[in-house]
């Protein structure tokens, strides 16, 4: 059957629909097998090289993602300058790979399975001192065709990918994305009225901001930055003359388009935003507890 083919491929007549079946039929008979060979290898092959430890390295097994070909793997690299150290956090849409601190020189190794239909997406949160940025570390429509195995190298201007185009390696440097990367500066004023001094305490999911006592005309300062989700949330319990009120002083899905220098002004009736669009300047009141006045 090879034989005949091969002879029909080799004509320079057009193959008929049976012919063309055949030949179906007898490329996947070869090649089904010996990808279902190359699999076992490379799984052998990942599984132990996972068990490896490396110095400042770490690996998300692709033994526990399971995967049916070829996995990518992608090495991130701090090089951000000596002392600094790099916080990354992974995610894509069903995986979340958790935050991971590389110091300078460090590395941070990524393995996982794109899927078939080439959307896989996976983008990482960066930072550092107090920049964070983001980036989407692995996009299929970019990456497919040239990152089995790809290096990051992760720089303050942004990250730079090498890699091999057949036997030459090239070497290209992109942006940080920071439409979704916000640092927030947020100045919250004591005008609840002449001798009332405001005591604020504001908390987050994973910062406490501790007590603080303002004065009347004083101001109490947060500088912080929005996650790339925008899934960040910060509350503040306010209390004068023995009532305590609270209030959301940032939602990213509220405030990120505006507030990345806000002023909130503390009311006996509630908060209000002074924040700049444009050339604009807005202003908007808040019951206690959020509810827009």
């Amino acid at each position: 059957m090879a034989k005949v083919i091969v002879s029909a491929s080799l004509e320079n007549e057009e193959l008929t629909m049976e012919e063309r079946n055949l030949l179906s039929a007898a490329y996947k008979n070869v090649i089904g097998a010996r990808r279902a060979s190359w699999r076992i290898i490379s799984s052998i092959k990942l599984k132990e090289e996972s068990r490896v430890a490396e110095d400042h390295v770490s690996v998300i097994p692709v033994a526990r993602v399971g995967c049916l070909w070829k996995p990518t793997r992608l090495h991130i690299t701090n090089d951000l300058g000596p002392g600094l150290d790099l916080t990354i956090h992974c995610k894509s849409r069903n995986d979340d790979l958790g935050q991971h601190v590389v110091p300078f020189g460090g590395e941070y190794t990524i393995d996982f399975c794109p899927n078939f239909w080439e959307t896989t997406l996976f983008f990482c949160r960066m930072s550092w001192s107090r920049e964070a940025h983001w980036f989407d570390i692995y996009d299929a429509s970019r990456d497919s065709s040239r990152c089995g195995n790809c290096s990051w190298t992760v720089e303050a201007t942004g990250p730079c990918m090498d890699y091999y185009n057949y036997y030459t390696k090239e070497f290209v440097c992109y942006p940080w994305n920071d439409k979704a990367s916000l640092h927030v500066h947020l100045k919250i004023t004591n005008q609840l009225g002449s001798g009332l001094d405001l005591t604020i305490h504001c908390k987050s999911k994973e910062d406490e901001l501790g007590v603080h006592l303002v004065h009347f005309d004083g101001d109490y300062t947060m500088d912080f930055c929005s996650n790339v989700w925008g899934t960040t949330r910060y509350f503040c319990g306010m209390t004068w003359s023995g009532k305590l009120h609270w209030f959301d002083i940032f939602i990213a899905r509220r405030d990120s388009f505006r507030c990345g220098n806000c002023t909130w002004r503390i009311l006996p009736r509630g908060p209000c935003m002074t924040y700049t669009i444009g050339e604009s300047e807005e202003y908007k009141c808040y019951h206690w507890n959020g509810e827009v006045l």
